[in-house]
C-alpha cells in the first residue's frame, strides 16, 4: 500500500480522537452494548475533555477493536451483506464473480486509511461509507461503473480516513452510498 497518499497527520490530535470515540460510542450504543442514557452521558463527556488520557477513560470498558493486515472475500453468485470484523482490516481483497456485494461500514470505519483490492467480473460492489472517508479510485477496469453517490462526501486530499481501491474489474459497478 503506497504511504505517500495525502491525508492529515497519523498523529493523533485530540480533536481526532474525540471523533473516533465518539464514533466508536455510536456504534456500541448501536450494537445494543450501550443505554442510551450511557451513550449520552460518554459523548458529553468526550466532547468536553480537554486531553487525551481523558478520552481514554470513557471507552476503556467498551470492547477493543482488533485490526487486522488482511482479510479475504472470495464468492460465485451469491448476493451477501458484510459488517464488523470483516471490515476492520488495513487490506480487504474482494474476489467476486457474477455476485452482488455490500460492504457496510455505515456506523464505523475503524482505521485511517483500507486499502480494497478487487478482482471483479460481472458483479456490484456497494460500499456504504460515512461522507468523511474519502475513495480514490485506481482500479484497471474493462467496462466498469463507478459512482459515488453520497452528498458532500470528502475530497481525497482533505480527508482524514481514506479507502484506495485497486485491483481489477470487467464488466462490473461499485457504487458508494451513505
Amino acid at each position: 500500500m503506497d504511504d505517500n497518499i495525502p491525508i492529515e497527520s497519523s498523529s493523533i490530535t485530540l480533536s481526532n480522537r474525540k471523533d473516533d470515540v465518539i464514533e466508536q460510542l455510536k456504534s456500541e450504543y448501536l450494537k445494543g452494548n450501550l443505554k442510551v442514557e450511557d451513550y449520552e452521558t460518554r459523548v458529553a463527556k468526550a466532547i468536553n475533555c480537554n486531553e487525551i488520557k481523558q478520552i481514554e477513560g470513557i471507552v476503556l470498558d467498551l470492547p477493543k477493536i482488533e485490526v487486522t493486515e488482511s482479510e479475504s472475500i472470495s464468492c460465485k453468485m451469491v448476493t451477501r451483506k458484510y459488517e464488523g470484523t470483516i471490515i476492520q482490516t488495513k487490506k480487504l481483497n474482494i474476489k467476486a464473480s457474477k455476485s452482488n456485494l455490500t460492504i457496510d461500514y455505515h456506523y464505523y470505519f475503524p482505521i485511517n486509511k483500507q486499502e480494497i483490492c478487487v478482482n471483479l467480473d460481472i458483479s456490484t460492489l456497494i460500499l456504504k461509507l460515512p461522507n468523511d472517508v474519502a475513495v480514490e479510485n485506481r482500479i484497471e477496469e474493462k467496462m466498469l461503473t463507478y459512482k459515488d453517490n453520497r452528498d458532500g462526501s470528502t475530497k481525497v486530499g482533505l480527508a482524514r480516513k481514506l479507502v484506495i481501491l485497486t485491483g481489477f474489474a470487467k464488466i462490473s459497478n461499485i457504487l458508494i452510498e451513505n
